[in-house]
């Protein structure tokens, strides 16, 4: 069973039941996004594969720190989001790996545009840059393995009030156009400057191809609940993101788990 099939299995009936709970809640008037700054925390896995070296699966845990917020401007929510995550994977052969995915988006919405299935739908654009570097020393000691891209694509987010001081919600966004990188098939050197920072910022993204969603994909669901608390807001739920690139060889990387977000001062 592939990596994503496992994890779809083990993903589709935590989020079936959340929006089943959310379904047979008595809905109240869905009040605007909470506004302001947040910070967050993800606990999960990274699931990766590339096999430009070998056609194993690298498993293990992930931690990650998002900081970001949401902001109104007439009908248009605004959802800007910084994050970054460390795994330290293994495969079945006890094979070490490190694994370092940074991500930036922008998500422009349409504010409770379309009022149906006893929510609202707000549909939109997420710009976004990605970068998923995996370093698989125990093949190979020199050299980077990449997933990285930016580009635009659509977005939708669904949500519904719970009740006056809480709201539960489904956001998804996929790759439609980007500008993609992945290592070359055939090395020319010996050593990459793995010490070097610039070396992942710069030299990872210079053969970029252009790239629709058969070449290249970036996607995410996420599902939540939100909760008054005080003089902020309390978030938690569930995060999928999916990165895939065909060329030269298919990579993968599958990044699942819980968030926990903390929004101060928010205002309904």
């Amino acid at each position: 069973m592939s990596s994503r099939v496992a994890c779809r299995n083990r993903l589709a009936p935590a989020l079936v039941a959340l929006v089943v709970v959310a379904a047979g809640v008595q809905a109240a008037e869905l009040p605007p996004a909470p506004a302001g700054f947040a910070l967050g925390v993800a606990f999960g896995a990274d699931q990766l594969r590339d096999d430009l070296l070998v056609p194993f699966r690298w498993t293990g845990p992930l931690v990650g720190l998002t900081a970001g917020g949401s902001f109104l401007t007439g009908r248009v929510r605004q959802q800007p989001e910084l994050s970054l995550s460390v795994t330290s994977a293994t495969n079945r052969h006890g094979n070490a790996a490190l694994a370092v995915d940074i991500g930036a988006g922008h998500r422009l919405l349409l504010d409770r545009s379309i009022r149906l299935v006893g929510g609202a739908f707000e549909p939109g654009v997420l710009v976004f840059y990605r970068q998923h570097n995996a370093l698989l020393w125990s093949w190979d000691d020199a050299h980077d393995y990449w997933l990285n891209g930016f580009g635009i694509g659509p977005a939708l987010a669904w949500r519904r009030s719970l009740s006056n001081r809480s709201t539960f919600g489904i956001e998804a966004a996929g790759s439609l156009l980007a500008f993609a990188s992945r290592p070359p098939e055939y090395r020319h050197n010996k050593q990459d400057r793995l010490e070097t920072v610039g070396f992942y910022f710069i030299e990872n993204f210079r053969d970029l191809r252009v790239s629709l969603p058969d070449k290249y994909q970036a996607a995410d669901l996420r599902a939540g609940i939100e909760w008054r608390a005080g003089q902020g807001t309390i978030a938690a739920g569930y995060r999928l993101d999916l990165l895939r690139a065909t060329w030269p060889e298919p990579g993968v990387a599958l990044l699942h788990g819980a968030w926990f977000r903390w929004q101060p001062r928010a205002r309904r």
